[in-house]
């Protein structure tokens, strides 16, 4: 509401105001009612310095208006060597800059739309002395004057002539310089826009050149866990063949040991039979043999034992060799294995091929690798120039080597834009150089016009 209630009272304070309706005629309305304009406070007043931080123009730029004829219409309040504007003047102060900077307007058009005459000020109204070929007439009706009166009230009219040719030479440098700066900007833009687009530019190669790399990644993963499985593979199938042995090696020792007791069985009945009866003595009567039961068996036990366990070696040995080659596979392939679950469980990248790999993994992957490696060095050269692009955007000046960076479509736009800004700078320093001996002889006239306001209060 602030910022519409302020627009509201300087539409209403300036509806019938020349210079105001200038600047409408003009179309610089977009231009008019500032942020900082419309922030103003209607009961404040306020330094040239603020003024100047107001509408973007320097202490010493507004203090030149305050020499001018247009101090009237500005009508800022002095307090001695020091000047406050209420929110009117700076307005109006804003309307002049405005109308001069963006609508080609001088002073003097300026003055004309006021209705004021350039001339000099003698007062505080605004009045013209006659023209050179008026002043004998002049003398002519007034004898009674006396010469020397004359001869200052001119030099006083030439001095303010002079003044305000200064001035008009201060405010068109000023233009200038400002109608340059704004160029420089524009360039300073441009370049700018530049910056951006090869930013946007190298972030997306090196975002497409980090999903390659991912893609590679993948593909040597895909390998990885492809050869994984195949070597679990190999392995429980080495495994389940080396079970089979195991379980051969035991069906043959038991079958060994059913055959070693079968015969034992046999060989104790067969021998308790023969033993049960000897042939009787003299008398021809049969009697029951004494038999050593205990020993007859350990002699079967032990001469059987040495026979099936020779039998049973014999049968399980080729088993065993068969368990000990499958044994060896198994630890060869392992081996292969190990490399391969450490890369996988790493969760690191792939910078090299590892010569834990086996041959037909390294084989596979090789390709990869080698992607890998091609897009990391053009990632690498990618970022560093981004980091130059990145650098300038913090930097206050142009770095010429920074046109080595770009791509091509670029460079030529660029280099454009920073030999104007070259160019531009010059004409600014220039204009700048101008505008200070202007500055100085504007110093100089204003102490000879004090000089003569002495003299003429001598006289009086």
């Amino acid at each position: 509401m602030e910022e519409l209630n302020m627009k509201e009272i300087l539409i209403n304070e300036f509806e019938n105001d020349p210079i105001y309706r200038l600047a409408l005629l003009n179309k610089l309305e977009d231009s008019i009612f500032t942020e900082s304009i419309l922030a103003l406070h209607k009961d404040t007043t306020y330094s040239t310095v603020e003024t100047g931080k107001i509408i973007d123009r320097s202490d010493s730029t507004i203090r030149n208006h305050f020499r001018s004829e247009l101090v009237d219409y500005i009508a800022p309040e002095k307090f001695g060597k020091f000047y406050r504007l209420n929110y009117k003047s700076i307005f109006k102060l804003h309307l002049v800059f405005l109308l001069i900077d963006q609508a080609g307007k001088t002073t003097i058009d300026i003055l004309s739309e006021l209705g004021i005459e350039p001339g000099v000020t003698v007062s505080s109204n605004f009045k013209r002395l006659p023209p050179r070929n008026e002043r004998n007439d002049l003398q002519s009706e007034n004898d009674g004057q006396d010469y020397f009166l004359i001869e200052t009230k001119v030099q006083e009219f030439e001095q303010k002539l002079d003044l305000q040719r200064i001035m008009i030479n201060i405010l068109k440098y000023e233009k200038e310089i400002s109608d340059l700066e704004r160029k420089i900007t524009h360039n300073h833009s441009k370049i700018n826009e530049i910056l951006i687009l090869s930013r946007l530019k190298y972030e997306k190669e090196i975002s497409e050149i980090e999903q390659k790399i991912t893609h590679n990644h993948s593909k040597i993963n895909e390998i990885l866990m492809r050869s994984l499985m195949e070597y679990e593979k190999e392995i429980s199938e080495l495994e389940q063949e080396i079970t089979n042995n195991q379980s051969k090696i035991s069906e043959a020792q038991d079958q060994s040991r059913m055959k070693f007791l079968e015969e034992k069985q046999s060989l104790l009945i067969t021998n308790s039979l023969k033993n049960s009866f000897k042939k009787s003595s003299f008398l021809g009567f049969l009697k029951k043999s004494e038999v050593d039961v205990h020993q007859l068996a350990n002699d079967i036990n032990s001469n059987l034992r040495v026979k099936y366990d020779n039998e049973a070696q014999e049968n399980i040995k080729e088993f065993k060799s068969i368990i000990k080659d499958l044994q060896g596979k198994k630890v060869t392939i392992e081996g292969k294995l190990k490399p391969i679950k450490n890369q996988l469980h790493s969760f690191s990248l792939y910078s090299d091929l590892s010569d834990e790999f086996d041959v037909k993994v390294q084989d596979e992957i090789k390709e990869y690798i080698t992607n890998i490696k091609e897009l990391k060095k053009e990632k690498e050269t990618i970022e560093s120039k981004l980091d130059a692009i990145i650098n300038q955007f913090y930097s206050s000046s142009i770095n010429i080597d920074l046109i080595d960076v770009l791509d091509i479509n670029f460079k030529k736009n660029i280099k454009e834009f920073i030999m104007s800004i070259e160019e531009l700078e010059n004409k600014k320093q220039i204009l700048e150089s101008s505008r200070e001996k202007e500055n100085k002889k504007l110093n100089l006239s204003q102490l000879s016009d004090r000089k003569i306001e002495v003299l003429s209060i001598l006289e009086d």
